[in-house]
This record gives structure tokens, C-alpha cells and sequence, in this order.
């Protein structure tokens, strides 16, 4: 009997769906320290009793996890890459040097899955093998209405819905809409660091046409609620579930291109610089065409049930 051991996976949702080979899953998750977990003989002593056959390893961080897992060749090793973050910065090149070297250790002893081809041609200009799996997938419910009301500008719900951090390209967002007083944003998620979130809440209180409403566990109520999910972030991510939960739920997206979104345009608006002229030029467009196309895109490419089959069927190559 084929058991898998998922590491580090936050996708709830994929214990839940019904597959045979789904009910051998076992999740795994070590010390967030990893360099820690790392060294510590009583958690590899509980992994290794799992007994698995294949290893899905999850996310950028346990590279040296996946890394370890090469020297057991007994089971099959498959390495999912959710993003890059800030690894195509030159500046951290020494780092890129190291987990190049890991990487292609890894693609020669088992398989280096990642959620973009932005990613995938990342690791072949690196002679690193992959196959691209677009992102966790969106839940569509069968009521699906993504047309967008005509409305002014000014009459608009922007949201934001994430982590509150530098990298995300908040501080911009925010200064953006204090400069627009009569475009409204609201803010959804979680500081990471304090002095930002300082800095920052005074910002937002300085607006009239800010709201904060910290951290939210219902984001399928929001988007619902929601006119336009805004993502300014230019942070290497894979591919955002934000931008597949926010149109799977009806919400508009408009994002900033980057490696995760630079291939959605068929379901998002991509820009590369915010400005109130390409928020006005882009309502214009959307039209009841965009409607089909996007929502014939998400169900075709990105829903849970497609994602599923791909990490399914590339379960069954494996065993």
C-alpha cells in the first residue's frame, strides 16, 4: 500500500477531497526553526517511523529537508517550490549558488514541481529540470457570478487580504489610496514585524478612505462582499491562492506582474505600475466577454479539482 507524507502543506482542503489514494496521506510538519529540526533526532526519529514510499515536500525553506531525503533513496521524493521570494535578486547570489546546487541534487534523485513558468524557466536557465502545476487551486461554487455592476470609481470596494509586510508592496497601496481620498480600500491580515506595523497604522488612521479590519478567517464572505482584490506585491511568490479564492468567490482582481501572476491576465488584470489612470482604463474593459473567458480559465486551469488530478496523477508516475 503506496503511502504519501506531505511536509510543511497548508492546503486543508486536499485532505478532504475524495480519492482513494488521498486516505494514505499522512501531513508532516517541522520545528519552523528548520536548522533546528535539522538536528533534532527526535523529529526525524517520528518522520522516518511514518514509513513512506513518497515524500511531497513542500515550500522554498525545507530545501536542506528535501536535500536530506535524497540520501534515502528507498522512498520518492517530490519537491513542490510555492515561490522564489526574493531569490532572483542578484544581490543574494552566494544563497541562489547554494540552493541552485541543492535543487539540482534534488531534480537528479526525484522530482522539482513549481507553481509558475516564470519558475520553471528560472530552474532550467539553472539546468534544473521541473514540471509547473498551477498553484493549490480555487473551490468554484456552482453559483458563480463574476460580472462586475457598473458603478463609479469612487463607489468601488477595494480590498486587500494577506500578510501586512514590506514585500507585498502595502506601503504603496496605502500611500496610493491616501493620495485618492474617494477611492475606498479595505485591509485585511496580519503584521509580521511591529515597527512596520506602526508605521503604518498611522498611515491608515491618517484616511478617511482606509479601513483596517486585522485579521479575517472567513475570506470567501469578504470577496463576496468585495468589489476588487488589489495586489500590489512584486515579491517572487508561486502563484497567489489569494488571486484564486478572490475570483472563484466573484471578486475582480487587479494585481502587479510579477514571477506568480505574470501568466494570469486571462482571470486577473495585470499592471505593472499602479495609477489611477490604469484603474480607470481597466473598469472600462471589463466586459460580460471578460466574464466567460476568466470564468471558463479558472474552472479549465485552475480549479481544486484539476489541481488535484495533476498531484494525483503525478502520485501514480511515481509508484
Amino acid at each position: 500500500m503506496t503511502r504519501v507524507v506531505i511536509v510543511e502543506n497548508s492546503l486543508d482542503d486536499f485532505k478532504r477531497y475524495r480519492e482513494p489514494l488521498t486516505k494514505r496521506v499522512t501531513e508532516f510538519s517541522f520545528d519552523k526553526l528548520i536548522f533546528k529540526s535539522l538536528f533534532s533526532i527526535g523529529s526525524w526519529y517520528k518522520f522516518f517511523q511514518l514509513e513512506a514510499e513518497i515524500f511531497h515536500v513542500y515550500r522554498l525553506n525545507n530545501v536542506l529537508v528535501a536535500y536530506v531525503l535524497t540520501f534515502f533513496n528507498s522512498a520518492t521524493l517530490i519537491f513542490h517550490i510555492t515561490g522564489f521570494g526574493r531569490l532572483y535578486d542578484g544581490q543574494k547570489y552566494k544563497r541562489n549558488m547554494l540552493i541552485m546546487f541543492l535543487l539540482r541534487r534534488i531534480a537528479f534523485h526525484g522530482t522539482v514541481v513549481c507553481q509558475n513558468k516564470v519558475d520553471s524557466a528560472f530552474l532550467a536557465e539553472n539546468k534544473i529540470k521541473s514540471q509547473v502545476i498551477n498553484g493549490s487551486g480555487a473551490i468554484i461554487p456552482d453559483d458563480l457570478d463574476i460580472s462586475l455592476h457598473k458603478k463609479k470609481i469612487g463607489e468601488i470596494q477595494f480590498v486587500y487580504l494577506g500578510r501586512l509586510t514590506h514585500n507585498k508592496g502595502i506601503t504603496e497601496l496605502v500611500s496610493f489610496f491616501s493620495e485618492n481620498l474617494d477611492l475606498k480600500l479595505n485591509i485585511y491580515g496580519v503584521f509580521d514585524k511591529k515597527y512596520y506595523q506602526r508605521n503604518l497604522l498611522k498611515l491608515i488612521n491618517k484616511s478617511t478612505n482606509i479601513k483596517f479590519h486585522g485579521k479575517s478567517d472567513s475570506p470567501d464572505e469578504i470577496f463576496r462582499e468585495m468589489d476588487i482584490l488589489i495586489l500590489n506585491s512584486d515579491y517572487g511568490e508561486g502563484l497567489p491562492r489569494v488571486i484564486l479564492e478572490a475570483v472563484g468567490n466573484g471578486c475582480w482582481v487587479f494585481a502587479k506582474s510579477n514571477p506568480g501572476t505574470f501568466y494570469l491576465s486571462d482571470i486577473a488584470t495585470i499592471y505593472d505600475t499602479l495609477s489611477r489612470d490604469i484603474l480607470e482604463e481597466e473598469l472600462l474593459r471589463i466586459t460580460l466577454r471578460n466574464k466567460q473567458i476568466r470564468l471558463k480559465c479558472l474552472k479549465d486551469t485552475f480549479s481544486q479539482d484539476v489541481i488535484f488530478d495533476e498531484i494525483l496523477s503525478l502520485y501514480r508516475k511515481q509508484i
